[in-house]
């Protein structure tokens, strides 16, 4: 009987065969970590008696989302960490800045197809879209896999998801990710890994498979993986990094289900609290004051370049606030470069450090009583106490660009 990706990944780390149910520990290639990284020093160093990590070549470190430090506390917390990766030469430690670190992670090669990486947030499901098998951790496992400890991990059991077609004009890899949060209320991805097969994959581009792969922990999935093949390739060549294609499922694998999706049925889609997935259409005229055009889903070059495309040469609307976070220092280069940036900026646009995610808890972009955002996110966010509509909505770069064209939701098809 064949093996799913994920048996395969963690029979590796555990050194022997395994099977869905089965439970192993495991090393990780990689644990990331994120502004938690503060709580999780201490506790390695509690468990480390002050000794070293195990293996500092194995630990990612990002100082992302909450940038620049927001106050002196915060600022505190980031030179303490600063002062740790430096003292234990954490060569996986990326300042604020660099950007996401579910980007600057692929971008620096830290991460390969086949490996195993847990994080500290759902978001490192992203790593999937580069045949990494990911889950999220808590930060108390974190410190104890820095300390040289182990994973308990249960083997989850798949679904094959077989892609057909290709998306549409205008719309996009995230209206296909919202379809599958929309479908995934009948329980097919509870608590399993979601693999991605069929010729509609290779018409995904990886910018677009990191939107799919990190939207997915939305369904109830614990990971979500594409399979390596010559994008992968590439994207890791043009880097200076290597990239090897070997591992994915066997033919005769055993899924717990198998569902098939044509990616040219897709319509542009948006969600609002609790993910109610309805067509932009049936929200068409709904009044938005912010625009947010970014984040660990859509903050990549192919998003800014598809929001310039519509937003060049126009204006944003007047009382509507676009706000424009690259993913990383590496798209925001090329952004700068080919020009789209500046599209955006002209058209009226807020740019805003690589890798920074705006709201409340990070002391910025945040919205007053009543008014209403569109997110190129991960999460919609309902009402506030005040009452009133939805505080965030959830829709693709090309939906958010004619929203914040227009000053309302807008179906992008119609531009």
């Amino acid at each position: 009987m064949g093996r799913t990706f994920a048996e395969k990944i963690l029979g590796r780390a555990a050194a022997t065969e395994v099977a869905a149910g089965d439970t192993v520990l495991v090393e990780p290639d990689l644990v990331l970590t994120h502004d938690d990284s503060g709580m999780i020093i201490e506790e390695a160093g509690r468990i480390l008696a002050g000794a070293s990590p195990a293996r500092p070549d194995r630990i990612a470190i990002a100082l992302d989302g909450r940038i620049p430090a927001a106050g002196p506390d915060e600022a505190a917390l980031h030179r303490k960490i600063r002062e740790y990766a430096s003292r234990n030469s954490i060569r996986g430690f990326f300042d604020l800045g660099s950007g996401l670190c579910h980007h600057a992670i692929p971008e620096s090669g830290m991460c390969f197809p086949g490996g195993l990486v847990l994080g500290t947030d759902e978001s490192v499901a992203v790593l999937g879209a580069f045949g990494c098998l990911t889950a999220s951790i808590d930060a108390r496992t974190a410190a104890a896999l820095w300390a040289g400890g182990r994973w308990e991990a249960r083997v989850p059991e798949s679904v094959c998801i077989n892609l057909s077609g290709g998306l549409g004009r205008r719309v996009s890899a995230k209206d296909f990710a919202m379809a599958l949060i929309g479908d995934s209320g009948k329980g097919w991805a509870a608590s399993r890994t979601v693999e991605f097969h069929g010729p509609g994959v290779s018409s995904l581009r990886m910018s677009e498979r990191m939107t799919v792969a990190g939207m997915c922990p939305a369904t109830g999935a614990v990971s979500a993986v594409f399979p390596a093949d010559g994008q992968t390739s590439d994207f890791f060549r043009e880097r200076g990094a290597g990239c090897s294609m070997a591992v994915w499922s066997d033919h005769d694998a055993v899924f717990a289900s198998i569902l098939d999706f044509d990616l040219e049925s897709l319509e542009p889609l948006i969600a609002g609290p609790g993910f109610s997935i309805a067509p932009v259409r049936e929200l068409a005229g709904t009044r938005i004051d912010q625009v947010l055009l970014g984040t660990c889903t859509n903050g990549r070059l192919e998003d800014l370049q598809a929001a310039a495309s519509i937003l060049r040469g126009r204006k944003v609307s007047r009382g509507t606030r676009l706000l424009v976070a690259p993913a990383s220092r590496e798209t925001m280069l090329e952004a700068i470069r080919i020009g789209c940036l500046k599209d955006l900026v002209e058209a009226g646009a807020t740019v805003l450090p690589p890798g920074s995610e705006p709201g409340p808890s990070a002391g910025f972009g945040a919205l007053a009583p009543g008014e209403t955002c569109l997110s190129t996110g991960s999460r919609p966010a309902p009402a506030s106490d005040t009452g009133g509509p939805p505080a965030v909505f959830l829709a693709s770069p090309e939906t958010a660009a004619v929203t914040a064209l227009t000053g309302a939701v807008a179906d992008p098809r119609s531009f």
